[in-house]
């Protein structure tokens, strides 16, 4: 299938108003972009408790009732250490220096993905075109799902809100098995030779991806049998895989998210700010300790559109954001609860899943 023109948003004005407000607030609170002293408690907390989570099942004999919770809290604390170190500090959103960033995501959140990857991924990918089919890495999950109206309808996917729960635990898992091995060891993303082709190349890049698991697993299998720690090792990136889902998928693949579908000649008759906003959910979390597991993702129109403002710097300016998109007459979506906006993802993915039209599954589209 050929792939669609390039995305040429409209020009507009309401990304800088967003800035200009932004950039007030941070100033009428007293705060930097980069957080300060918060984001680095918020980073030490997350990553204590991975490593917490990893000596307990490293040193600590343990019943069987008393491993199934040490392998969640691990599971768990690696997706905190997802929303707290890996996602911003790949942003840029933690240190000012780009190298103390990337040193943060190496050593403290041992992800076993390539951070070249998921910057090309996120960044550049999802970042640059949310919710455009072809080009938001996002949308494109195989033949399994059917993220949004523009790809084809499959049989299955009649069942694809039933059986999303289970295979979404599966995320992890492909992330670090096949995801991203084309880019690792040819260079390759979405089809483009991004980088030069060579043996030094993948091999260095390999070494970023799994150096940091590679030395938390050979410490394991000296000191444990080997098949236990390949269970283990299994069974805490089947949690993290599900949480993980359950803190992101909320913020785009809801009943009211805007898919934008770009003309014959790949335009947008709104501008990128506003389609950002038009595509994105925000999340009200009255629980302190889940706002603060989700790392900012419960205020993602306000990520999205300003993605080196620090997580804990969101909340400041998003009546500054909600404001500005009152101005510019965009809705501006917040769910009152995770759980209405995983409810609202099912019934997605339902009608997706068995309408043939966009207008027969309830979803805006731009066109």
């Amino acid at each position: 299938m050929e792939k669609p023109p390039s995305p040429r948003y409209a020009r507009g004005d309401l990304l800088d108003d967003v800035r200009e407000a932004s950039a007030a607030a941070l100033a009428e609170a007293g705060r930097s972009p980069q957080g300060g002293a918060r984001v680095w408690l918020d980073v030490a907390a997350a990553s204590t408790w991975f490593f917490g989570s990893y000596l307990v099942l490293l040193l600590v004999p343990l019943s069987p009732a008393a491993l199934a919770l040490a392998i969640g809290s691990a599971g768990l604390a690696l997706t905190a250490g997802l929303t707290h170190v890996v996602h911003p500090t790949i942003h840029g959103a933690v240190a000012r220096n780009r190298r103390t960033n990337l040193i943060l995501a190496h050593v403290l959140c041992p992800f076993g993905v390539s951070w070249r990857w998921w910057a090309l991924k996120h960044n550049a990918g999802h970042h640059g075109y949310v919710n455009v089919d072809g080009y938001d890495p996002d949308l494109d999950q195989g033949v399994f799902f059917r993220y949004c109206s523009t790809q084809p309808r499959r049989t299955w996917h009649r069942y694809q809100h039933l059986y999303a729960w289970p295979v979404y635990s599966l995320l992890t898992l492909r992330f670090i098995l096949s995801s991203d091995l084309g880019f690792v060891l040819t260079g390759r993303f979405k089809g483009r030779q991004v980088e030069p082709a060579s043996a030094r190349r993948a091999a260095r890049v390999l070494l970023d991806k799994l150096g940091g698991a590679t030395v938390l697993l050979v410490i394991a299998f000296v000191l444990h049998p080997a098949l236990d720690v390949v269970l283990v090792t299994v069974a805490l990136l089947l949690v993290n895989g599900l949480s993980t889902v359950l803190v992101f998928v909320p913020s785009h693949y809801t009943e009211g998210s805007a898919g934008v579908v770009p003309d014959t000649d790949g335009r947008v008759p709104e501008e990128w700010a506003a389609s950002v906003v038009g595509a994105s959910n925000n999340l009200i979390l009255s629980n302190p300790v889940l706002r603060w597991y989700v790392g900012g993702m419960d205020r993602h129109i306000e990520h999205h559109l300003l993605p080196r403002v620090a997580n804990v710097n969101l909340p400041v300016i998003a009546p500054a954001v909600r404001r500005v998109c009152a101005e510019h007459g965009l809705h501006y979506t917040e769910f009152p609860t995770l759980r209405s906006a995983w409810a609202s993802h099912y019934r997605r993915l339902r009608a997706l899943g068995r309408a043939g039209e966009p207008e027969a599954a309830g979803l805006p589209i731009v066109a």
